[in-house]
This record gives C-alpha cells, sequence and structure tokens, in this order.
C-alpha cells in the first residue's frame, strides 16, 4: 500500500513538472511570435503613415484582429490614426499623447498578452514617430497546454498502473518463493524417502507410510544424516529425551515395529535399516525414480 501510494506521488510529480515544462515553452514560444508578428506589423506601418496611407494600415489591423489579435491601435503625429478592436469589451484606445517605448515591451494579460512598439523610421531609431499597441489571445496556448496536461496525465496513469502491476507481480512472486523456500525447508528427502515436518507425514517410494509418533521421531533422526550409524545411547538421547526409564529394549522394539511399516510398502526393510552388529543400526535410502534415471 504504502509503495503504491509513493510511486502515485512520484508519477503525480513527474506529471506536473513535464506540463510546467511544457507551459513554460508553449508561453516562450507564444510570446515571440507576438512579437514577431507586431515586429513586421511596424515595417510596413512606417511606410504607409510617411505616404498617409490610412487605409492599408486599417486594412492591415482588421487582419490581425480577424486572426488572433484582440485590439489593434497605431497612434502617430500625436492622433489615433487606426483603433480596430475585436468588441466592445476590450480597454479602451491608446491614449495619442503616451510617449512610446524605447523598444518593443511585452506585458501579460488575463488571457493573452500585449505588445508595445515604437514606430520609427528605417535609419532613426531613436526619433520614434508613433506607438503600435496589439494585444493578443492565448487560447490556442492555453488550449494545447491542457491538451498536453490530459495527455500527460493520462500517460502518467498508465504508467502508475504498470508500476504497480509489476510491483504486484514481484510481490507475489516474492512470496510464492518465500512459501516454495518454508516448503523446501520443512521436507527431509533421503533416496525415495520423504518426510514433510510440517504435517508429521512420512512417505516411501511414493507411499504413505502409517506411523506412531515414536516411529515418527525415530525414522526422522535416521532420515536427516542418512548412512550415520546410531548406538541405543544415540538414539535414546534423540528419540526419548525425557524418558528416564527408556532402556536399549525400547530401541530394539521401535526398531521392529518400524521395520514393520516400512515393510509395509517395501519388499527389504532390514536392507533399508541396517542392523550393523556391536554399533547400533543405520538407514541406507533406496534411490528414486529420478535418481535412477539421472544415473
Amino acid at each position: 500500500m504504502l509503495a503504491g501510494l509513493l510511486s502515485l506521488a512520484a508519477a503525480g510529480a513527474g506529471v506536473l513538472w513535464n506540463v510546467d515544462r511544457y507551459r513554460t515553452g508553449v508561453l516562450d514560444a507564444f510570446r515571440a511570435s507576438c512579437v514577431q508578428r507586431v515586429a513586421a506589423f511596424e515595417e510596413f506601418a512606417e511606410g504607409w503613415i510617411v505616404r498617409d496611407d490610412v487605409r492599408s494600415l486599417e486594412s492591415a489591423a482588421r487582419l490581425l484582429v480577424m486572426g488572433s489579435a484582440l485590439y489593434v491601435d497605431v497612434v502617430a503625429r500625436g492622433e489615433l490614426l487606426v483603433s480596430s478592436r475585436r468588441d466592445d469589451s476590450q480597454p479602451v484606445p491608446a491614449d495619442p499623447t503616451t510617449i512610446p517605448p524605447e523598444r518593443i515591451v511585452v506585458e501579460d494579460l488575463p488571457g493573452g498578452v500585449e505588445v508595445r512598439s515604437p514606430i520609427v523610421l528605417a535609419g532613426y531609431p531613436e526619433a520614434p514617430i508613433g506607438l503600435l499597441r496589439v494585444a493578443f489571445s492565448g487560447d490556442y496556448a492555453s488550449e494545447q497546454i491542457r491538451r498536453h496536461a490530459v495527455i500527460a496525465s493520462g500517460i502518467g496513469l498508465a504508467g502508475w498502473l504498470a508500476a504497480c502491476s509489476v510491483l504486484a507481480v514481484a510481490l507475489r512472486r516474492r512470496r510464492v518463493s518465500a512459501s516454495n523456500a518454508r516448503r523446501s525447508a520443512s521436507i527431509v528427502r533421503t533416496g525415495s524417502l520423504e518426510i514433510d515436518t510440517r504435517t508429521c507425514a512420512a512417505r516411501l517410494d511414493g507411499e504413505s507410510l502409517d506411523l506412531t509418533p515414536k516411529l515418527y521421531d525415530l525414522l526422522l533422526v535416521f532420515a536427516r544424516d542418512p548412512g550415520t550409524v546410531f548406538s541405543d545411547e544415540d538414539l535414546l538421547r534423540s528419540v526419548w529425551p525425557d524418558s528416564p526409564y527408556a532402556a536399549s529394549a525400547d530401541v530394539k522394539q521401535h526398531i521392529y515395529l518400524l521395520r514393520r511399516r516400512l515393510g509395509a510398502v517395501h519388499p527389504n526393510p532390514k536392507a533399508l535399516l541396517e542392523t550393523v552388529k556391536g554399533f547400533g543400526y543405520r538407514f541406507v535410502p533406496t534411490a528414486n525414480e529420478e535418481e535412477l534415471s539421472a544415473s
């Protein structure tokens, strides 16, 4: 749960960073485009003003307003020559007495930008003859940013879901591996004998053995150390640790009973559980089918 929340937070932070970076790029490109259009307009406006061609100024202003411009004001010779607006809700026309800026000025507006540029004669940049004021709508740029935010959010969500799926699979595999490891640790195998210490179940040659608790404990001692010779004293300490009255007779009786249980599924239990004269007993496991096929 915590890992999922952390990955969701990381995905959200990544989306915000991506959208903010994209927004900065789009707005910078939008402002640069507005400046370029105003600069191009100003180049033509200079000649039209010199020739008193107000009609050309008005036509060019209307074309801008038909595009993305919100309003266009052209001031020259102390009068407002052109004032073209998209609707009556736009700011009042420029004041003819306004002093033109020394260079192009860009100011952010709600939903757009306003660009103010001096109108200068070629070769006389220090003496502007007029002012050009144009505002542009940022609706298209805002729509680009909104679409990118939606796409980025979708990609981020898809990436988070994919990461959660991978994490869930990894955790599931880990749990299965841990379970298998625990199960493997609880299984004692030697030859064709298999003992599950969790369930206290024993199988020989694939057949279940019917064992009492003492017979199970005795067989487990042999299975854990196949081939080792155990004396009566060794078996008494391992199988009857809390029985001070247990003796060798008990060991011999349980060896006899264990052989009978083994003999129910094995043709030669005495060869499986050998008596080493003078020393004790040892378990000699028979090979299982996998070991025989490998050899």
